[in-house]
């Protein structure tokens, strides 16, 4: 067991010098900097991890925003998951790479304050590699749904 920041961080599984060894653990209660905690410990190989119950103040979305486009930036064979609360909206997002390299996203319930916000969002996720977005949430006071996808 260890801990990053005021939240415990459980490994299950860590194997540790083969070429393709991955971690994979859960980490429960996250704020978006002990996330990105998490991942800059980590993330220099594949990784499975699940980040659940996060509560997140509507000022942190830009900070949850780019913890996602980091989760995207992962090595191949990783695969991040991130649900909880922004206020008392509920979120999910899937990050996932591969082996292969083909990397998808998957978000659900995120709400931004502007286009701008939402299409520089998908603009990282495909300049790290991501080949597929599919996006359901709000827009201001409007739902909005997005699915992109490499040569479609």
């Amino acid at each position: 067991m260890r801990r990053i920041g005021a939240v415990a961080l459980l490994v299950v599984v860590a194997a540790l010098g083969a070429a393709d060894a991955s971690t994979t653990m859960k980490m429960a209660g996250a704020n978006p900097t002990d996330a990105r905690t998490a991942l800059r410990f980590y993330g220099w190989k594949p990784l499975d991890v699940a980040f659940e119950r996060m509560v997140v103040r509507a000022a942190e979305t830009p900070d949850l925003l780019r913890l996602i486009e980091d989760a995207a930036a992962l090595p191949s064979g990783s695969q991040v998951t991130f649900s909880g609360a922004v206020e008392s909206a509920p979120f999910s997002a899937k990050v996932e790479k591969s082996r292969s390299g083909h990397a998808e996203v998957k978000l659900e319930g995120l709400a931004f304050t502007d286009p701008r916000q939402m299409l520089d969002l998908v603009g990282n996720l495909a300049a790290r590699g991501v080949t597929e977005v599919r996006l359901k949430g709000r827009l201001g006071d409007r739902r909005v749904r997005l699915e992109l996808e490499e040569g479609g």
